[in-house]
């Protein structure tokens, strides 16, 4: 039986050595040797720019450690007062008052390849190392990029990190990052805080459909995968009172949810032997799982963005329902594999 993960909560967030890249993601030297040096450098392949990028009309951008990325999307992160039922006291209706106060979780949507160094720092290494506290802001512009108000956030934990689905049918659609921040607390003030240093706008986008998969020991077969699953990582706890508090979320290590991966019958052989020997006659130790990489893709194929991906085990193989006058001449598989953990680099 495998032991559990022991997270420990960090107040920093320096680089990792290769070794600790290694014996967080499980990779045996083969896996060194399939992702060769280069793939294991950690928070060192996040190189900052020099130049500033401007703000654009009606923008939000997260600002951690003086340095600011634009987001795609943002929610949550309000405080909401709990509501306590007075004694009766005769009258006709119950009397109210405010309670303990919670804060939303934020979730926040980045395009895979415009983190600022800090925050795809925190990325990495919450991923990699365990839980780590940062304090930030996010800020609001109108259309006249103009600052309208900041909603600070304290000691907050990333809840959650997922990687959108990839689908070579999904043309024209950014590859996006999803980041849960659960805060100790969240305060809502005006503009007027310190000029913020924005991130530069990626040069190249990353695209859902231009990728490649690629896992040990079955390279050929992954080479026409269609559709790769979105990649998530959440923590999940709860308190007993139902609720999710950063400080129980501290605790708890992330948990990598399946992927699944659509592939054509005919490719798929190689991965229903895996699956006999792994899951069904149960080989499936450290050495039976393997290590992979998606990889994401300009359209010249040269690598933008890459997941480096640790200890997949696969637990299902399951070829499409053939049906009468089908004009495929075989349905597609899906495989569903789990992970135990993932770590981002550049280039």
């Amino acid at each position: 039986m495998k032991k559990p993960n022991q997270p420990r909560v960090e107040r920093s967030d320096g680089g990792l050595s290769r070794r600790d890249l290694m014996r967080a993601l499980g990779l045996s030297a083969g896996g060194a040797a399939l992702f060769g040096g280069s793939a294991l450098k950690g928070n060192a392949a996040f190189a900052a720019s020099s130049s500033a990028a401007p703000v654009p009309r009606g923008a939000v951008g997260l600002v951690l450690d003086n340095s600011g990325t634009y987001l795609e999307s943002s929610e949550g992160g309000n405080a909401i007062a709990s509501v306590v039922l007075e004694p009766p006291d005769g009258a006709p209706t119950r009397r109210k008052r405010t309670g303990a106060i919670r804060y939303e979780d934020l979730r926040l949507q980045v395009g895979l390849a415009g983190m600022a160094p800090p925050l795809a720092a925190w990325v990495n290494n919450t991923m990699l190392k365990g839980p780590i506290r940062k304090s930030g802001a996010l800020v609001y512009y109108d259309v006249n990029v103009q600052e309208m108000k900041r909603l600070e956030f304290h000691d907050a934990v990333l809840s959650e990190i997922s990687l959108s689905e990839s689908d070579g049918a999904a043309a024209g659609k950014p590859a996006l990052i999803t980041l849960g921040l659960a805060p100790s607390s969240t305060r809502l003030v005006g503009p007027g805080g310190s000029p913020v240093t924005f991130h530069p706008a990626a040069s190249k986008v990353p695209q859902a459909n231009l990728f490649r998969l690629s896992i040990q020991g079955l390279e050929a077969a992954c080479r026409r995968v269609q559709k790769v699953s979105a990649i998530s990582a959440k923590r999940t706890q709860s308190s007993a009172g139902g609720e999710v508090k950063a400080e129980d979320l501290s605790l708890t290590p992330l948990d990598c949810g399946l992927i699944t991966i659509t592939i054509n019958e005919t490719d798929a052989a190689p991965f229903y032997t895996w699956f006999a020997d792994f899951a069904l006659k149960g080989n499936n130790g450290r050495d039976g799982e393997r290590p992979g990489r998606i990889e994401w893709v300009g359209a010249n194929m040269a690598g933008i963005v890459t997941a480096e991906l640790g200890n997949l085990g696969i637990v299902r193989y399951a070829p499409g329902a053939q049906r009468l006058g089908a004009t495929a001449t075989t349905p597609p598989t899906e495989i569903d594999m789990y992970c135990e953990g993932w770590s981002l680099r550049y280039g």
